[in-house]
């Protein structure tokens, strides 16, 4: 990992993506040996975002005929998400990531995530769901997003068209039961 300047949460999200991005590659290391790739990594942060947006919304939506509501915050990370093209990717974690974290760095991120128990294990049970998949099929499911599609320029010469994140949540909210 570069020396980055960490980007400050805002109160709607839990982590920096750059914190994620350290605990998605430990992760990965530890399961299978070897570093992740880029894109696995892009595609993971992506889905992670996007599954929990849409689980928080529909949560609420649920919740209003009843008087607890779920205090969760719509964003994992409030990062900036581009289409480009071999799908979303966070821009901040493409720039600063460079595959490894180092030990502290990674406790670290293991520290933050782990304090938002119910959102690590969230995290956790997607990860096993999505870790598995080849680069290329993280691909292929990214390119059915309308957020995606919609956002999407092929001419445009750098990619860098920005992803809207209620666009994105507000499609997994559609997709996805409680």
């Amino acid at each position: 990992m570069k020396k980055a300047v960490a980007k400050e949460c805002t109160g709607n999200a839990y982590f920096n993506a750059l914190d994620l991005a350290c605990y998605i590659a430990d992760k990965h290391v530890t399961k299978y040996g070897r570093p992740i790739s880029n894109i696995k990594l892009q595609k993971s942060l992506y889905f992670l975002f996007a599954y929990w947006g849409g689980f928080v919304n529909k949560s609420k939506v649920a919740n209003k005929t009843v008087e607890q509501e779920l205090n969760y915050k719509p964003y994992l990370f409030d990062n900036r998400i581009e289409a480009w093209t071999y799908g979303p990717v966070v821009v901040d974690v493409f720039k600063e990531f460079a595959g490894y974290c180092n030990p502290q760095r990674i406790a670290q991120s293991q520290a933050i995530i782990g304090n938002e128990i119910h959102v690590k294990e969230f995290i956790d049970d997607l990860l096993d769901d999505l870790l598995p998949l080849s680069d290329f099929r993280l691909i292929d499911l990214s390119h059915k997003d309308n957020c995606w599609i919609n956002n999407y320029d092929e001419l445009e010469e750098y990619h860098s068209t920005e992803i809207p994140k209620d666009i994105i949540i507000n499609e997994y909210t559609a997709k996805r039961a409680v």
